[in-house]
């Protein structure tokens, strides 16, 4: 006669109970795992998305004030909007105020800004630009004092100078991986980049 012994069969069960839950255990863990990496990963390529936007954008404020200097250097009055081809695209900046700006000289500023959409209508350049115009007649430089209240990016403290009969231009172009009117949408990722030339 076989006796079996009711506690044996009671052991094996707890057994596989503990290894069911530790396997249980693991597999969540490891999904877990995956769905941040997911998510680092898409956030990460957003990123890149909205950081490489700011920098054609930036490139394509650089061409702009290179190709139509004699537009931005206007004497008197300034004009309202400058058009321009970038991205395949007709674009534009338009004047813009400069408020709370504390300037040292003669000369004038001017602000233009605009929004570049590109790409499949999925990237979005917001530009920014100061230009400082200085005659070369003029004996004295034109400074900025006070250049961070207007770009964040821009040392506290430090003051823009430029000198008489050199083109002097602050641009802060803002990349979005997103169209220019979808970038108030949620998991929009925004970069930017300041650049004095």
């Amino acid at each position: 006669m076989i006796h079996r012994n009711s506690s044996v069969h009671g052991f094996a069960l707890l057994m596989t109970l503990l290894v069911v839950a530790a396997v249980v255990s693991i597999t969540l863990a490891v999904i877990e795992l995956t769905i941040k990496q997911l998510n680092l990963t898409v956030t990460a390529r957003d990123s890149e998305i909205a950081f490489h936007a700011a920098n054609a954008g930036l490139e394509c404020a650089r061409y702009v004030r290179r190709v139509a200097s004699s537009s931005f250097e206007v004497v008197g009055t300034p004009l309202d909007t400058i058009d321009f081809e970038c991205f395949n695209r007709s674009q534009e900046l338009d004047l813009t105020s400069y408020p709370g700006l504390a300037t040292n000289g003669n000369g004038e500023i001017r602000r233009y800004a605009g929004e570049v959409t590109w790409g499949t209508n999925d990237r979005c350049s917001v530009v920014d630009m100061l230009v400082m115009i200085v005659p070369d007649t003029e004996t004295s430089d034109l400074e900025i004092t006070n250049l961070d209240t207007l770009y964040q990016g821009f040392p506290s403290g430090d003051t823009k100078a430029c000198n008489p009969g050199a083109r002097c231009t602050v641009a802060q172009v803002t990349g979005y991986n997103r169209g220019c009117s979808d970038t108030s949408l949620a998991g929009t990722v925004r970069r930017e980049i300041l650049l004095e030339f």
